[in-house]
């Protein structure tokens, strides 16, 4: 392409022994920009956070429970490998904490996820468009939305699985920035920024408390239904894909996805915050 060819020409003539003519091409590029992806490491250098190639550290397998790299880099010593609150033995497997790293991440990144990964996230992107809004509302609503970014108010999220039986439920953030985009009018009018995170983080009211979760499974249920396959298709698939191969973490992935989006309807299920009976209403009520 016209992009590469740019590259090239820069690359051969700024450094001609780095980049032998003979070898630099498109196949070689894509080779190192997959090597790049899938082996360098973050680390802080001078409190720089640098990205990295360090030849056999590099050989190490993620573990979610294992040594953080980014802590590995001295700068008197360079690269140090320390084990620390776990025995072993001679033969044992060594591994290394990435980071705290969500199945996406893991499977574009280093081509591979993880079952019960506890860095797992379902991200949600909320919508802030309300055409019932007028003019004043609308400017009031996105103010709020930007300066309640130190209150967790935002339009992006990222749940975790939860357990279905604990009164806790979904993040607190998540809740005060839906009930921000869920109030109408006169339920927005006495929100301030000076009293933003106090009425956000209670119910509104009723309707709006009702609305905020109607939403909530909506969205649930539409990235459910996006996944595309039934959850017995996606099992069945798995169990015929030997445990290494590309298509088989791409159905981890989407099983691990399928789990979090499951215990979050759950939740809503067994709580059901939108009845005046469900043992979440009468918490946040008192």
């Amino acid at each position: 392409t016209e992009t590469f060819e740019r590259l090239r020409t820069y690359l051969l003539e700024r450094w001609p022994a780095e980049f032998p003519k003979d070898q630099f091409n498109t196949e070689t590029l894509a080779w190192a920009q997959a090597i790049c992806e899938s082996r360098s490491f973050k680390v802080l250098v001078e409190d720089v956070e640098e990205t990295v190639l360090v030849p056999l550290v590099d050989m190490a397998n993620h573990d979610p429970s294992g040594c953080l790299f980014r802590d590995l880099y001295d700068p008197e010593r360079g690269f140090q490998l320390r084990i620390t609150g776990k025995s072993f033995r001679k033969g044992d497997e060594l591994n290394l904490r990435y980071g705290e790293l969500p199945n996406w991440e893991l499977l574009l990144h280093y081509g591979f996820a993880i079952v019960n990964n506890p860095h797992d996230r379902l991200d949600i992107l909320l919508d802030n468009s309300d055409e019932d809004d007028d003019m004043q509302a609308a400017v009031k609503r996105a103010l709020l939305l930007e300066l309640g970014r130190a209150h967790g108010i935002s339009l992006e999220h990222s749940v975790p699985r939860i357990d279905p039986k604990s009164p806790e439920g979904f993040p607190k953030g998540l809740l005060a920035s839906m009930r921000l985009l869920s109030a109408d009018e006169s339920e927005l009018e006495p929100i301030t920024v000076n009293n933003l995170a106090e009425k956000t983080c209670n119910v509104i009211s009723e309707r709006c408390e009702q609305e905020v979760f109607s939403k909530l499974e909506m969205i649930l249920n539409a990235t459910m239904a996006s996944l595309g396959t039934s959850l017995e298709d996606d099992m069945k698939d798995r169990d015929q894909h030997d445990s290494d191969v590309p298509e088989r973490y791409a159905l981890v992935y989407r099983l691990e996805l399928r789990k979090i989006i499951q215990s979050l309807l759950d939740w809503i299920m067994i709580h059901d915050p939108r009845s005046s009976d469900s043992r979440y209403q009468k918490s946040v009520v008192q």
